[in-house]
């Protein structure tokens, strides 16, 4: 069975927990009595399914951002800025965006535990993320996955991200991003 880490949830609990008790009670009662069992059990080492991370996704987005049109986008987006603070932040700033790029796609075997990632076609003003071998992965998480490249690109040298979904071959999905350096 598919399954991910639970970091992103683990850091979707902090900003909850920020916003306060009230809507942390939103969240949860939202939420599956199968995905509130996963969410609150996860611990960083955990592994989840790929259904309760896309109802969690989805339900803290609506929680969280309840008036975005892109709302998962924008969870993805916080969620990596989170994750990629202080000293990863600075490793960033002093980095290329084509090694985070490249560094990205080797890591998805830590957090996945099924399917693979590559990149292609990176240059000066862009590139493509494409994973394999993921087919429960849900829209939801795809769409996730956009507002967060956008979040890590932005804290390199680069600006005005923007991140396309190629959903056209369901065995190969893709990402492909867009930058401008900064002057």
């Amino acid at each position: 069975m598919p399954e991910v880490k639970a970091s992103g949830i683990l850091t979707i609990k902090k900003i909850l927990e920020a916003r306060g008790p009230e809507a942390e009670a939103v969240f949860t009662a939202a939420l599956s009595a199968e995905s509130l069992k996963v969410y609150r059990l996860a611990v960083a080492p955990s592994w989840i399914p790929f259904a309760a991370e896309a109802e969690i996704f989805e339900k803290a987005s609506e929680t969280l951002f309840p008036e975005n049109p892109q709302r998962l986008r924008r969870l993805g987006y916080e969620v990596a800025k989170i994750q990629f603070k202080g000293l990863y932040k600075v490793f960033l700033l002093m980095t290329t965006v084509d090694y985070v790029v490249k560094r990205t796609a080797q890591i998805w075997g830590t957090i996945y535990n099924s399917g693979s990632a590559r990149v292609e076609d990176v240059n000066d003003y862009g590139g493509t993320l494409i994973a394999q071998g993921l087919p429960d992965q849900l829209p939801t998480q795809r769409e996730y996955i956009c507002g967060y490249l956008i979040g890590l690109l932005e804290m390199t040298n680069v600006r005005n991200v923007r991140v396309r979904k190629d959903e056209s071959n369901p065995r190969a999905w893709k990402w492909i991003f867009t930058w401008e350096k900064k002057k």
